[in-house]
């Protein structure tokens, strides 16, 4: 009888020693996501990738601690996240030019604009008088005349106004410019629009023109398709820089929702759609893609952190999507406050649920993965099993970069096939769990068991002798 039941101790403390090795594998298992691109130049250590909107279908922390760079050999490289930096880019600065009404078909040489505004052209020269008592335009076709050698910039684009009724919200605008107003050059022909619904608006108003070396003298404005609309101001946009942060985006597509009345009871019934996303983005922004669907109505947005909270409205207001020449062109992104919610609803007028299907898009700031490379390559980045809560790889890098300056290396991702969303592994880990505290149970009983018997057997093994 002792022979088996140390026989059994035995098993039991091998089986423990398995499954604490099972525990430490665990906590460090990785689950591989991309393959990074080979480096182009060997001699190249600090490296950074821009990492896809897909990472936050993988991670399960909003600061992506548990995302990892693997060398060869599995081990993990100082690496961090950071924010991709900000681009410059153009930005306009307004300038109000003065414009002046000419009828079309009258020579430019000693014509009459628009009241009693005389423009006289003679051999190199042009001359404006303006008189104050200046009547209102009559129906005839007018272009528009700019005089733009005293600003001598070169010019990004146009913004024009005008005075909208239903049918000017959508207006074709050519731009031609000259040096001589002989010889005149097409610049740009575009559709600007001005939406209005309640004390919401769709307004694209903005003429690019083509960047060139020198500067037009003079700039021509018609209305070819409504020559009797009449600008109300008009301002120019010379280059300057702005600096914008480069952001991702992913869309989410609903499906009908059960409820069809608004969450607001005495709205009554409306066309609602739910959405559940799959990612742990923390967003600031979203839009919504109605397709090539005409639409200009208000829409409600809510959202709840389970699908068992109540719902909290995020935006109401007024999103437009139309067509403009043969650019669909929306309203501007809904800023909301930081919010990895889930679940969403969308809200807007009855009837549209066979029209419509619109679909959420979220975006958030680029990041950048920077890691400093070992020559063990190629290299990897993954996902460990569990959230660290301080991100050790991130503090070696830190020190050993300190506040050093270097230049970084851009390398590209491969994404990797068949991996495991988060939810399938969270599941899987669970029944593992399960596994382990139930086996982990059983030995502990089985050696308790043969404990008790040992002790029981220890006083008749004493009498008898």
């Amino acid at each position: 009888m002792n022979k088996i039941a140390m026989l059994a101790v035995r098993w039991s403390a091998l089986w423990l020693g398995l499954l604490g090795s099972y525990t430490l594998f665990a906590q460090d298992e990785v689950v591989a996501l991309y393959d990074i691109e080979s480096v182009s130049d060997s001699a190249d250590v600090y490296l950074e990738a821009s990492l896809p909107a897909e990472i936050y279908r993988y991670t399960d922390s909003a600061q992506l601690k548990d995302i990892v760079v693997l060398d060869r050999e599995g081990t993990v490289l100082p690496s961090r996240i950071r924010m991709a930096e900000s681009k410059t880019q153009s930005k306009p600065e307004i300038i109000t030019l003065n414009f002046f009404p000419v009828l079309v078909g009258t020579p430019l040489t000693g014509a009459i604009l628009q009241g009693k505004t005389q423009l006289q052209i003679d051999k190199g020269s042009i001359a404006i008088s303006l008189d104050p008592s200046n009547v209102q335009p009559s129906k005839d076709e007018y272009v528009y005349l700019i005089d733009m050698r005293e600003h001598e910039r070169v010019l990004k684009g146009l913004e024009l106004s005008w005075a909208v009724d239903p049918s000017s919200q959508y207006l074709v605008v050519e731009v031609s410019g000259s040096h001589d107003m002989n010889r005149w050059r097409s610049l740009s022909r575009t559709t600007l629009v001005q939406l209005q619904q309640g004390e919401q608006s769709l307004v694209r108003n903005k003429i690019d023109l083509p960047l060139t070396s020198q500067p037009y003298e003079f700039l021509r404005i018609a209305f070819p398709d409504q020559p009797d609309v009449q600008p109300l101001a008009i301002h120019a946009e010379p280059l300057q820089d702005v600096t914008q942060t480069p952001l991702l985006s992913w869309q989410v597509t609903g499906t009908l929702a059960q409820q069809q009345d608004s969450l607001i009871t005495d709205d009554g019934p409306v066309s609602a759609w739910e959405y559940q996303r799959d990612d742990q983005a923390t967003i600031q922004q979203l839009s919504l893609d109605f397709g090539k669907t005409t639409f200009g109505d208000t829409v409600r947005l809510y959202s709840r952190p389970t699908a068992q909270s109540n719902w909290r409205q995020r935006y109401l207001g007024v999103w437009f999507n139309a067509k403009v020449g043969d650019v669909w062109q929306h309203s501007k992104a809904i800023e909301i406050d930081a919010n990895a919610d889930p679940y969403w609803r969308l809200e807007l007028s009855n009837g549209l649920q066979d029209t419509v299907t619109p679909k959420i898009i979220l975006h958030y700031p680029q990041q950048l993965l920077q890691f400093i490379a070992n020559n063990n390559g190629p290299y990897r980045i993954g996902k460990t099993a569990e959230v660290p809560q301080q991100n050790a790889s991130n503090s070696v890098f830190s020190q050993l970069l300190g506040e050093s300056d270097v230049e970084w290396a851009m390398v590209g991702l491969k994404p990797l096939e068949n991996i495991r969303l988060p939810k399938a592994q969270q599941t899987q880990q669970n029944w593992m769990d399960l596994v382990f505290w139930l086996s982990l149970a059983i030995a502990v009983i089985v050696l308790l068991f043969f404990a008790i018997k040992l002790l029981c057997q220890l006083p008749q093994e004493n009498a008898e002798k």
